[in-house]
């Protein structure tokens, strides 16, 4: 099923399938190590392959593009800020651009809650801390 998401990606933002999984893979990652654990489960078990995705790009979402000082800085912050930051850097990494990465939320959103409804999403979503605003 996460898969459809990679698919959707790929045509409405007009790129290439993999880095429409890159992409799709890094958020996932972002979630399951930033989310609360027993909802961010119940959400991938909504959603089929998207744990398995989220483990492939785990080593991207930890790095940023600054060769990790960004991310360690951020680090000392404390929670999950190195995170946060590393994925923030492996998306813009992707090659996807600021109109892109802005249209790529609210599809991964969209997905998310017709596959899994929306308090269930609003749940996940809302327990990382970053992501807080994409909840409305």
């Amino acid at each position: 099923m996460i898969d459809q998401l990679v698919q959707i990606v790929t045509q409405k933002l007009g790129i290439d399938s993999a880095t429409a999984e890159k992409a799709v893979g890094i958020v996932m990652s972002l979630i399951e190590k930033e989310g609360e654990g027993a909802t961010v489960s119940q959400l991938f078990e909504n959603i089929p392959g998207a744990a398995d995705l989220a483990s492939r790009y785990a080593g991207d979402a930890g790095q940023d593009a600054a060769g990790g000082l960004l991310g360690q800085v951020a680090g000392m912050i404390g929670g999950g800020a190195g995170d946060v930051v590393g994925s923030i850097g492996a998306l813009k990494e992707t090659g996807l651009s600021m109109g892109q990465l802005q249209d790529f939320a609210p599809l991964v959103k969209n997905f998310l809650t017709e596959q899994a409804g929306e308090d269930l999403v609003r749940q996940a979503v809302s327990s990382v801390p970053a992501l807080k605003g994409c909840v409305s």
